[in-house]
C-alpha cells in the first residue's frame, strides 16, 4: 500500500486525494503491519516468554504484551550487548544498540536490525 513520490503530484489536490486514499483503511493497515511484525518475530524469546505463541492478532497482542519499561527489557539488552546473537528481542540479529538522552529526564534506547529500528523511551527518575 505504498503511495506516490512527491515528484509525481502535479497539484495540492492530488496530494490530498492520495493522502485520503492511503489513510482510508488505516485500521486495516495497522492490523496488517502488526501481523507482519509479529509473524516476522515469532521466534523472538521476548515474545515467546510473554506467551504470544505465534498469535498475530491485536487482541492477543494486547492481552500478552504489556507496556514495558527499560528495566523490563534491560536483561535482554545486556545479553545482546554482551554478544548474544540469538533471537532475543527480534528474530533478526541486532546490529546496533545506542543510548540517547532527551533533556535531563528521558533516556531513549534504540535497538536496530538491518530492517527494523525499534525505539523504546523510558522516563528516568529525577
Amino acid at each position: 500500500m505504498s503511495g506516490k513520490k512527491a515528484s509525481e503530484f502535479s497539484n495540492e489536490e492530488e496530494v490530498i486525494a492520495e493522502f485520503d486514499r492511503l489513510t482510508r483503511n488505516a485500521a486495516t493497515v495497522q492490523r496488517e503491519t502488526l501481523r507482519r511484525i509479529l509473524t516476522g518475530n515469532a521466534a523472538a524469546e521476548y515474545l515467546r516468554r510473554l506467551g504470544l505463541a505465534g498469535r498475530t492478532d491485536p487482541d492477543s497482542f494486547r492481552a500478552c504484551v504489556p507496556l514495558a519499561t527499560h528495566a523490563d527489557i534491560e536483561p535482554y539488552i545486556a545479553r545482546i550487548a554482551d554478544g548474544d546473537t540469538s533471537a532475543v528481542l527480534t528474530a533478526k540479529p541486532i546490529t546496533s544498540i545506542s543510548l540517547r538522552s532527551v533533556g535531563n529526564r528521558a533516556l531513549s534506547v534504540v535497538v536496530s536490525t538491518r530492517s527494523l529500528a525499534l525505539a523504546m523511551s523510558v522516563i528516568r527518575s529525577p
